[in-house]
Formats: structure tokens, C-alpha cells, sequence
């Protein structure tokens, strides 16, 4: 749970906004007790992709410490999750506009389908919940905030009366996420600023992999805002972003 003691620096916090698990990215393991993530055994020596650290230079953002914890992180894992990301939002766009057009085959190939893995069972939870209150007949209306290229709906099933909304601060992942058609609207926004929907839009918010590049915890309240009364949001991000912007709080 969120209150427990990370087991691995590399962390994140997945589940409903009063509770969740946190594990880091790899493939399944047991550890005192709690279901963990352990670190896959691949290294980026002599990968031509662009990683998190390549596509910071290449925009003019250098100096950001790398994570430190080589024990538990391999070194793409590293090089793909700085322990300090810039917040200058003009600069984070840059950033993914500039590696948009590899973004989805470079992120999954470095591991990021972990984050989807955790992600799914809260999902699955909250439909069987939601059938059994009698609602599984009514449209679901569905946030992937900072959706990037739309790499969700390709790892996470939707049912087929899912309404599937995605914005992301990059354009160009947004056209690309449009391309592939599987999202009912979507737009450019910034998740740090209020999101342009109207109040209680939602039954089911994701966030994943956004948090981190905004520099409070002010942005939960704008994604709970368009949360509908017993819907459910889902956040990915570092346990150290979580704990620094005391997001529990």
C-alpha cells in the first residue's frame, strides 16, 4: 500500500485516489509478503532509441540526475526515468514532440507495458463493480490524461460501450493517437492546468507517466473534478514525485 516503505526506488502509485500499491517496472515477483515488480535484465549500451536522457539534450534540458539506484534499475529503466524531470511545461513538449514519431515502440520496448500490467486490474475491478450495481448497460466515459500516442487502448481492453476520451500536452502524439482511431475525441491540454471538461465528465480517469513533469500535487484536483460521484481515477508515476509533492496529503 501507499503507506508501506518502498521496497526499490524506481516506484509507482497505482490505484484509486484513497488507496493503491506501489511496484517497480519488471516482470512479477513475490517480496515480504507483497506482490512486486522485478527489474528486467536488458541494458541500453548500444540501443539507438531515443531515451529519456538522449530526447532531454536534444531539446536543451541537461544537468537532470539520472537515478542512482543501479541495484534495482537497470540502466534503461535510468536513463528512461530521471529522478528530477523538468516541470517547464513548453520544454516537456518539446521533449515528446521530439521523439513522438518513435515514442510508443521505444517506451514499450524499454519496459513501460509494466505500468499497463498494473494498471488493468484496477480497471477490471471497476467494471465488475460497476456491473454489479446494475450499470454495466450505460455508456462508460473513460480519461487517458497525458495519453501520448494512445499506447492505452492498445494494452488495456475497453468494453464496447466505452467512450474514450485522450489529451496530452504534445501535438504531435495527440495526432498520432488520432490516427489510430481509437479514441472517441481528443485534444492537446496540459494535465497541470484544469482540464477542459465539464465537472463530472468521467466514471474512470488514467493518468500514466504524467505526474512527474508537475511540480505540486495540484493537478489531482483537477482530474477529480471531472471524476463523476463513484467513479475511479488511476495514477502512475514515481513513489519519490508522490512523496515529494505529498500527493497523500
Amino acid at each position: 500500500g501507499v503507506g508501506r516503505e518502498p521496497a526499490a526506488e524506481h516506484l509507482w502509485v497505482v490505484g484509486p485516489v484513497c488507496e493503491g500499491y506501489a511496484g517497480c517496472c519488471g516482470t512479477a515477483r513475490q517480496r515480504d509478503g507483497q506482490r512486486a515488480l522485478a527489474p528486467r535484465s536488458r541494458c541500453c549500451q548500444g540501443k539507438e532509441g531515443l531515451t529519456m536522457e538522449r530526447l532531454l539534450e536534444q531539446v536543451g534540458i541537461v544537468g537532470c540526475e539520472m537515478a542512482a539506484d543501479t541495484d534495482t534499475m537497470t540502466d534503461v529503466q535510468a536513463a528512461l526515468w530521471p529522478s528530477a524531470l523538468p516541470t517547464d511545461q513548453a520544454k516537456v513538449a518539446a521533449l515528446y514532440n521530439a521523439g513522438a514519431q518513435s515514442y510508443g515502440a521505444d517506451t514499450i520496448a524499454d519496459g513501460w507495458d509494466a505500468t499497463f500490467e498494473h494498471m488493468r486490474p484496477e480497471f477490471e475491478a471497476f467494471l465488475k463493480e460497476r456491473q454489479e450495481r446494475g450499470r454495466g448497460s450505460v455508456p462508460l466515459h473513460v480519461l487517458d490524461a497525458g495519453c501520448g500516442d494512445g499506447l492505452l487502448p492498445e494494452h488495456i481492453a475497453m468494453t464496447v460501450d466505452t467512450e474514450l476520451t485522450g489529451c496530452d500536452l504534445s501535438e504531435r502524439l495527440v495526432a498520432i493517437a488520432l490516427r489510430k482511431g481509437a479514441y472517441r475525441s481528443l485534444c492537446v491540454a496540459d494535465c497541470g492546468e484544469p482540464q477542459p471538461f465539464r465537472a463530472g465528465s468521467f466514471d474512470f480517469v488514467f493518468c500514466n507517466g504524467v505526474l512527474g513533469y508537475l511540480e505540486s500535487s495540484a493537478p489531482l484536483a483537477h482530474l477529480v473534478r471531472v471524476l463523476r460521484p463513484g467513479g475511479r481515477i488511476v495514477l502512475c508515476f514515481r513513489w519519490q514525485h508522490w512523496q515529494e509533492r505529498q500527493y497523500e496529503q
